[in-house]
């Protein structure tokens, strides 16, 4: 029986290393909504590097014309249209319909809530 201890000991540490990092699904403490006009000035002619829960990461630059790129490390790419409303960042890629995505500022920093409720944090590059 001591020598299944060590395996049962060695399964569980790797199915906790394997598990994925826990999705952040509320926005920082004090984070506010930003008006349509604060969010489009942090947005556009920007670079923004993102990472997710997942391990995956993106990025994705805003053109002050209103069209995004957008390229991640999966090796996918989209682009479209993007615009502002307080509190939101809505998108509209070549190939999907338009979302708007609620943004929140805190200390400095901007958020944006994926679509399957993931809070990430836009890293300006």
């Amino acid at each position: 029986m001591q020598r299944r201890t060590p395996l049962l000991i060695a399964a569980i540490c790797l199915t906790a290393c394997a598990t994925p990092s826990t999705v952040t699904r509320d926005f920082p403490a004090g984070a506010t909504p930003p008006s349509a006009a604060e969010l489009q000035q942090r947005l556009s002619d920007k670079k923004f590097s993102i990472r997710y829960a997942s391990g995956g990461s993106a990025r994705v630059q805003f053109m002050s014309g209103g069209q995004f790129s957008f390229d991640a490390s999966n090796n996918t790419s989209n682009a479209g249209t993007w615009t502002t409303q307080d509190g939101k960042l809505c998108m509209k890629a070549a190939t999907a319909a338009e979302n708007c995505f609620p943004a929140r500022v805190g200390e400095g920093k901007l958020y944006i809530q994926r679509a399957n409720g993931e809070i990430i944090q836009y890293e300006p590059q």
